[in-house]
Order: structure tokens, then C-alpha cells, then sequence
């Protein structure tokens, strides 16, 4: 079907109304409904990943997958909207109730404690360990990429929504979004902390790669069990919830930067 010159590739749900005159525009991000009136977002390309070959090729399949992850892990794939020239130009994903972590951590003063942040790196690595289980890396994570919910849990947005480097292998692919959680993991505890070693320490090799965001995971799990008390993962999601609360009023509703908030 087709929505103002746009071709609508539908994974699963109904035809979408509300898609822009123009949906090129790169890194623009914006709310549309289905026949139901459920609210979805639409998130704009940009030039980098319209021509990036490696996307284009296996973005379609991608997507078909990642429509069945848990919902909870990551806001799956509804949609994508491929111009007349075949190019695939933007994604559409469920709407995600909730904040950036990138707005979360700009309206703090200072990091985030380490209890708090480990609670993030929890609900990130187990939504990367769903993901990369399928085959399928993230290739863009970012604090932007991940939604804190009302309750404190996190979700990851525009999953493979990103250019491929050329010639890199499955394993570098998973290499990278690990690295990242690691880079992220340091900035929002404002330093060092033990879960980068995991993260980038050599005894993940001899792992597979779909399973090394797992067993980070079940690493971190032990890890911290012997430094917080029983709980602390729910504790940290009760913090998470209030620093929502606090900055946004418990109103933001997950759009990201430019998008209004849906009725």
C-alpha cells in the first residue's frame, strides 16, 4: 500500500495514517497511528543509512524477525516505508511509553549510582541477548536508543536501524554493540567500573558470539550479587522511575526530541 508516494511495508498490524509529505528527512522522528488509533513512531533515515548497502539488504529480514521479540526487550518493528526508488527510508516501531536515557541523564546533576546504572546495563545487555540470539546485531547504541519506562525498565528502540561498516564480521558486529554498552555503562557512572572488563575482556572469545551479551549478563547477575543486597535490581528500577517522575512529571511519553506527546 502506499501513503502519499511512500511504499508501506507492513510486518504486522493495521494501515498506518499520519506519515509525512516528506519522510526523508533524516534523523526526524514522528507519531502515527494505525486503523485502531494505536500510536506507533516513525523514525526518519538518514542519507548515511538510506545508501548503506549492507542495510538495505538485510534490513527487510531484520525486521521480520525482530517483529517477534518481547516487547519488553525492545519496541519491535511494525513497519518500514520505502521510497520509488526502492530505498528503504524509514522505520516504524511500537510506541514506547517513557523517557530517552539520553533526556534522563541531561536532567541530572551528576551520574548515575552505580546500582542505578547496573539496573540500565541489566535490562540492555538481556534486550542484546534476545537480539543478537536472532542472528542480528544493534549497530547504533546510544543513550537516544534506550526508553526508561514509568517503572524504571528499559527498552531499546530502532534495533538495526543503522549503517553496517563493510567487510565486518557477525562477530564484530556483536563485539561493537558490546563495547558500546561498555562505553555507556563508564559515562553514566561518570568513571570506571568493573563491567567494562566484561564486557571487553578476551574470555568472552571462546563464547559464541549470538550468546556473549547473556553471559555478560548472568556475569553481571553474580557480580553484583556479592556487592548490593538481595533486590537491588528492583531497587534500582524504583530509582529509575523516580528520576523519570521528577524531570518529566511522569507525563513524557517516549517520542523522541521533536515528537509531541500522544493523546
Amino acid at each position: 500500500m502506499t501513503s502519499r508516494g511512500w511504499a508501506i511495508h507492513m510486518i504486522s498490524g493495521a494501515r498506518l495514517s499520519g506519515i509525512p509529505a516528506d519522510a526523508s528527512q533524516g534523523g526526524r522522528s514522528v507519531l502515527v497511528r494505525d486503523g485502531d488509533g494505536v500510536v506507533a513512531v516513525m523514525h526518519c533515515l538518514d542519507f548515511a543509512t538510506i545508501v548503506n548497502p549492507g542495510f538495505q539488504r538485510a534490513y527487510p529480514y531484520e525486521a521480520a524477525a525482530l517483529a517477534e521479540v518481547d516487547s519488553a526487550r525492545i519496541a519491535t518493528p511494525r513497519s518500514y516505508v520505502v521510497d520509488a526508488g526502492g530505498w528503504i527510508v524509514a522505520g516504524v516501531r511500537a510506541h514506547v511509553t517513557g523517557v530517552s536515557l539520553a533526556a534522563v541523564l541531561a536532567s541530572q546533576p551528576r551520574a548515575l549510582d552505580v546500582l542505578t546504572a547496573t539496573t540500565v546495563a541489566k535490562d540492555v545487555l538481556a534486550a542484546l541477548a534476545a537480539v543478537h540470539r536472532l542472528g542480528i546485531a544493534h549497530h547504533g547504541l546510544t543513550p537516544d536508543r534506550v526508553i526508561v519506562r514509568p517503572d524504571g525498565g528499559c527498552v531499546l528502540i530502532d534495533v538495526a536501524l543503522a549503517p553496517r561498516a563493510e567487510g565486518r564480521s557477525w562477530e564484530e558486529d556483536v563485539a561493537a554493540d558490546l563495547y558500546a554498552v561498555s562505553a555507556l555503562f563508564t559515562v553514566w557512572v561518570g568513571g570506571q567500573h568493573p563491567l567494562a572488563a566484561l564486557l571487553t575482556g578476551t574470555a568472552l572469545a571462546h563464547i559464541p558470539a549470538e550468546d556473549r551479551a547473556f553471559s555478560v549478563l548472568v556475569e553481571l547477575e553474580s557480580a553484583v550479587a556479592d556487592v548490593f543486597e538481595a533486590g537491588w535490581d528492583a531497587l534500582g528500577r524504583d530509582r529509575l522511575a523516580a528520576l523519570v517522575d521528577m524531570a518529566f512529571g511522569g507525563t513524557a511519553d517516549g517520542a523522541p526530541a521533536g515528537v509531541g506527546r500522544a493523546a
